[in-house]
């Protein structure tokens, strides 16, 4: 665990400005355990990740420190956006933090930092995804309504 902190601690990155951050938070009427696997695990992941409507390719995504991952989220009017990036800290249970960096949109080469952590509360399940480093208010606005979307297509996933 210690090590984790520490690679995280070593980024290059790790010394940016937080600001504009996003939060966006929901609980799921589901073990932590189910919910946690349906982040970890790829061939779950790969079933449910994105905007609702969209679907996933070529995912490469192993959750190991240091490990890089990447991901193609298809819209539903067929472009797909390549997203890829660098696994930081990896908390089983707990926390997933990893480099976001889109490689064909509007913020193509833009690193970010992305913070998915898991908190069990009695039967349901938060998860809270805070996404760091965006550019400006436009951009944690487009990537709010992503993550808020995307946590929606979790829920269906879960049902």
């Amino acid at each position: 665990m210690e090590e984790a902190r520490q690679a995280a601690a070593a980024s290059p990155a790790a010394n940016r400005k937080a600001e504009p951050a996003l939060t966006v938070t929901r609980s799921y009427p589901a073990s932590l355990e189910r919910v946690y696997g349906a982040f970890a695990k790829q061939e779950h992941l790969a079933q449910w990740f994105g905007p609702k409507g969209s679907t996933i390719e070529n995912c490469d995504w192993k959750p190991e420190v240091g490990r890089p991952w990447r991901l193609t989220i298809v819209h539903e009017d067929g472009f797909g956006a390549h997203v890829g990036g660098v696994f930081r800290e990896v908390l089983p249970r707990e926390r997933l933090v990893l480099t976001w960096t889109w490689e064909n949109t509007d913020y193509a080469g833009l690193e970010t930092l992305l913070t998915i952590a898991f908190e069990p509360l009695g039967d349901m399940t938060q998860v809270t995804i805070t996404h760091e480093w965006l550019p400006d208010d436009e951009a944690r606005e487009r990537h709010g309504k992503g993550w808020t979307s995307t946590l929606e297509a979790l829920a269906d996933r879960l049902a």
